[in-house]
């Protein structure tokens, strides 16, 4: 599936990026809870849709999680992964990376100008973005240059 599309369709449909805005515009409760171990759960029960977020978080991690769980509503509505992480062998994490990189194009889109974070380290980047490394890495790795990086 095209995260990066799905990410940019519903922020259009809804006229905002924001996940707290999204949760409201598409009727998804957010609860906070004391959470250990997790910091976010998307629940869909009796046709209600649920944002869990752990309520220890920072405003950042807070959006991040947000849209991470946003991108299971939008990208995996109909999968139940606590059943086939207890009941198969079937491999969830994939869901997980699928949501991760939802969330980081829904946060940063390709009209966000993220070319003056080249010079930073993944770290770096992961720090002012708010998000986790790796997806850092995945979203500056996903930047198209628009200009021409050819050696003379």
């Amino acid at each position: 599936m095209d995260v990066a599309k799905a990410a940019r369709n519903v922020a259009r449909r809804c006229r905002t990026s924001d996940p707290f805005q999204l949760c409201d515009a598409l009727g998804i409760k957010r609860l906070y809870l004391p959470m250990e171990d997790v910091r976010g759960l998307f629940l869909r029960l009796k046709r209600r849709s649920i944002i869990y977020l752990a309520d220890g978080l920072d405003e950042y991690e807070q959006r991040f999680v947000c849209a991470h769980e946003l991108g299971h509503f939008i990208l995996h509505k109909n999968v139940n992964r606590l059943f086939m992480e207890t009941r198969t062998y079937a491999k969830t994490s994939i869901y997980e990376h699928e949501a991760d990189r939802f969330a980081v194009w829904l946060m940063y889109p390709e009209d966000r100008p993220l070319t003056d974070w080249l010079d930073y380290t993944t770290t770096q980047v992961a720090a002012c973005m708010g998000v986790p490394e790796e997806v850092a890495q995945y979203r500056m790795e996903q930047i198209e240059y628009p200009f021409n990086l050819s050696v003379y």
